[in-house]
């Protein structure tokens, strides 16, 4: 049996090579074995950062650092056997070509014998409900899949300390379900110490046992929307949940000089550090943009205008007085015979990335594309935005949208066409940066798309200021934290004002404020006309933002319709769905059972 880990912090630093600002600062508190802690604070506060350093992955080389940080007394680079960890982006944890050698890798680093090996690997991919044979090639997973199959190599060890940073982003609703009742009968057996981070806290809570807030306020560079926030807790109203002051640690540390941590020189925000919050703690709400009332000059949109159509069948369908900007019309995509992607047809395993599907995007509409992780929602929105070509049907763009690129299908457009008749967001945001500075990086869009040195540079410290990205202007891209990126790269989807904005996941790692944010610079597009398509997990953007949904289902479930249409402005905006009943908390998992 193994035993919860302790943690110590106390006056820790971290700042990244080449940056003038430090990650955290004058961080303070202790875990005690078996505590169960959600770390809260604003998006790019440093709580990834913490994660990395309590896991003893910050060496010399990623940047300096002050102050001690101890796990079971050893530095954490000494206790990596006790540790797992979930990082935001789950690619960059993924080692092996194939699911089973992923999640044994480290056990095979450990010395566990083969024999015990296999069984603790395919015990841990059931846990996390991952689908597939041992030998799926990993590279062939969706951003979900890679997650789930991330967290089962973090908690193949049975760790002493668990480590999640955002570990239900990227999951479906039944998928995250599955991954907190899976984290819920660990905690149950009273062997992990777990430290979580999840900007969709609510649904963690009856787990939690300690709430630590990572104090933010930088100088510049913060979204209007936070106006006072100056560090303020993250929680619905400011008398839900006081702050307490962390217990004092003399006498348990080591002696330290700390004065050299954060030298007078260096720019930063007041008031860091690490904050407890008391009982009666809640997250915040992101707060929705109301939708623009049009104008006197302007015909109001009919309410029946845009709509999606069934698979196979136009029966039912909503009638539409304007044509759509972009359509798919049967629009399908497989890998070739013998790819190492999907495997070959015929063979165990293999199905197509997205079955044949068909949808409409409408000027000024926002639609939502929904489903399980793996059913091809990233694979549509790329043959949407014309990165990808399809396999079966085609995508059509309206005439307006194409205007003298006639009929010639979006996927056969050169860049610079795309750049301001299609935007695009992908699932991992740092597949499209393009160079080494933020603002740069903001520029590039108008300056392809034709606009002057002034009008780009404009636009670029709008949406700076706008995202809360201004301190970071001079940055590489590649050096923010996942929210910021997540940001960075939506940013560069506006910057051109296209006809047409694909997302996905553009709301991941946010807190309530920048969300808000980030969703109303969303709505300001829409209001102007902008065909939005958002492919998302995030259930209070779906319901509340979209004007319709289209759920797609696995292709390889072909007993089950491929797609089922919701219209949300029949339903006040809210789905009738509700999550089942969590437990009251990881006592109740006692016993546990089989997941799900």
């Amino acid at each position: 049996m193994s035993r919860p880990a302790a943690v110590v912090v106390d006056g820790f630093g971290f700042r990244y090579a080449g940056r003038t600002e430090w990650a955290v600062r004058e961080a303070e508190f202790r875990i005690e074995p078996g505590e169960r802690v959600l770390l809260t604070g604003a998006s790019g506060s440093g709580k990834s950062t913490l994660l990395a350093a309590m896991a003893g992955l910050l060496g010399p080389d990623a940047g300096a650092a002050c102050g001690v940080l101890r796990v079971d007394g050893r530095r954490p680079s000494e206790a990596r056997d006790r540790i797992g960890i979930l990082f935001q982006d789950p690619d960059s944890q993924l080692v092996m070509g194939g699911a089973g050698d992923d999640v044994a890798f480290g056990l095979e680093n450990r010395g566990v014998p083969v024999d015990d090996i296999w069984p603790l690997v395919t015990a841990a991919l059931d846990a996390v409900g991952f689908g597939y044979s041992l030998d799926r090639p990993t590279h062939a997973l969706s951003g979900g899949e890679k997650q789930r199959l991330v967290l089962a190599g973090a908690m193949v060890a049975g760790p002493g300390l668990l480590l999640l940073d955002e570990p239900t982003a990227q999951l479906d609703p039944e998928g995250a379900r599955l991954v907190r009742a899976t984290i819920a009968r660990i905690l149950a057996r009273r062997e992990t110490t777990l430290v979580l981070i999840d900007h969709d806290a609510q649904p963690w809570l009856p787990l939690i046992n300690r709430v630590l807030e990572v104090r933010f306020a930088p100088t510049q560079g913060t979204p209007a929307t936070l106006g006072t926030y100056q560090g303020a807790p993250e929680s619905l109203h400011p008398s839900e949940g006081h702050l307490l002051p962390i217990g004092s640690t003399q006498g348990v540390l080591e002696s330290k000089d700390s004065s050299h941590c954060v030298p007078e020189s260096v720019g930063i925000g007041q008031g860091r550090g690490v904050r407890e919050v008391a009982p009666g703690w809640r997250p915040a709400v992101p707060v929705l943009p109301p939708r623009a009332q049009p104008s006197a000059q302007q015909a109001p949109n009919h309410p029946s205008e845009g709509h999606l159509l069934p698979m196979g069948s136009t029966e039912g369908a909503l009638h539409s007085e304007n044509e759509p900007v972009i359509r798919a019309e049967r629009a399908g995509f497989s890998y070739p015979s013998g790819s190492a992607d999907l495997g070959t047809p015929g063979r165990a395993g293999a199905r197509p990335a997205l079955a044949p599907t068909d949808v409409e995007l409408v000027a000024g509409k926002v639609t939502a594309i929904t489903g399980p992780n793996g059913s091809g929602k990233s694979t549509l929105g790329l043959l949407l935005a014309g990165l990808k070509a399809p396999t079966t049907g085609r995508i059509v763009a309206s005439r307006e949208l194409a205007g003298r690129l006639g009929d010639r299908p979006p996927h056969r457009w050169r860049a610079r066409d795309l750049v301001h008749r299609i935007g695009t967001v992908f699932q991992n945001p740092e597949h499209q940066f393009l160079t080494g500075r933020v603002r740069d990086e903001l520029s590039l869009g108008p300056l392809r798309a034709g606009a002057g040195n002034r009008a780009a540079h404009d636009r670029a410290e709008e949406l700076l200021h706008r995202l809360g990205l201004t301190a970071y202007a001079d940055a590489n891209p590649f050096t923010l934290s996942g929210g910021q990126q997540r940001r960075l790269s939506v940013a560069a989807a506006l910057a051109t004002r296209p006809a047409v904005l694909i997302l996905d996941e553009p709301t991941f790692g946010q807190d309530s404020a920048t969300w808000t944010e980030l969703v109303s610079l969303l709505a300001e597009a829409r209001d102007a006309g902008t065909a939005v398509c958002l492919i998302s997990h995030d259930t209070h953007l779906v319901t509340g933002f979209a004007d319709h949904e289209l759920r797609l289902t696995l292709p390889s479930t072909p007993a089950t319709p491929l797609a089922d249409i919701v219209d949300h402005r029949k339903t006040a905006g809210f789905s009738a769905s509700s999550e089942p009943e969590t437990p009251s908390s990881s006592d109740d998992q006692l016993g546990g059972g089989r997941a799900g």
